[in-house]
């Protein structure tokens, strides 16, 4: 079995807690009003004859070259996209490859969550990785498929199951201005999240132009102002770790 990897970062300290190298796996089943790697959203098979020279058809050994050379370095590992949990079957071998080589590593997924994960078939999956950070694009259905193009029902779903499980490390909106109620959007999502642990960390995240299809998209960042005027709603709900971005 092989992953389809659009880029590899050795070193990034975004992508969860401390110093981690960054996996960008290639194809989305999103395609949102405002992505921002608009490149990995087309989704290749592994024996695909058009997959483009940049990018990696890459096997567990070879990606594990990428981590030794880092490794000492490094907190952990996380899996971003496109939609990395489309390769979840990939990823369990890599992630229970890596827990082998490196006990101290911790493996994190970055994800839509819009795949069903509580089927028992990604059990193996689920117990494996350490912590999701989890999108939610938007609450009200019908705003969801307006941004993402795709329901929000499993992606909802999937928040419950895992932050029951303790496999949640933050929740994420982006705020994109003027397209869909974002004081409603923030209002109900932080309500959600409480209701299972006010002390999880919701990021709040402003709309950026950087890497955006401008024909898809014309819009603007959000105001400083504006975001604390969200990040209050969310706090007004009990939330105690609301972070703007």
């Amino acid at each position: 079995m092989k992953g389809i990897v659009n880029k590899i970062i050795p070193f990034s300290n975004v992508d969860g807690p401390g110093n981690r190298l960054s996996i960008f796996f290639q194809g989305c089943n999103y395609d949102c009003l405002y992505c921002h790697n608009p490149e990995t959203i087309e989704i290749f098979g592994e024996k695909s004859e058009n997959i483009p020279e940049d990018i990696s058809v890459m096997s567990i050994e070879k990606i594990l070259e990428e981590i030794e050379n880092v490794a000492p370095f490094i907190s952990g590992i996380t899996v971003s996209g496109g939609e990395c949990s489309l390769q979840w079957r990939f990823l369990t071998e890599l992630f229970t490859e890596i827990k082998k080589n490196w006990k101290r590593l911790t493996c994190f997924v970055d994800s839509n969550c819009s795949i069903p994960l509580w089927p028992e078939e990604k059990k193996k999956f689920i117990d494996i990785l350490d912590k999701v950070m989890i999108d939610i694009k938007a609450f009200d259905k019908k705003d969801h498929i307006l941004m993402t193009g795709i329901s929000n029902e499993n992606v909802i779903r999937n928040f419950k199951y895992l932050v029951e499980l303790g496999k949640i490390y933050e929740v994420r909106t982006v705020i994109v201005p003027e397209i869909i109620d974002n004081e409603k959007t923030v209002d109900n999502i932080s309500k959600l999240i409480a209701e299972y642990d006010k002390s999880l960390k919701y990021k709040i995240i402003k709309y950026r132009q950087n890497g955006v299809r401008e024909e898809v998209l014309k819009a603007y960042t959000p105001s400083e102002e504006y975001m604390k005027k969200l990040k209050k709603i969310a706090e007004k709900n009990g939330l105690s770790n609301v972070v703007i971005v």
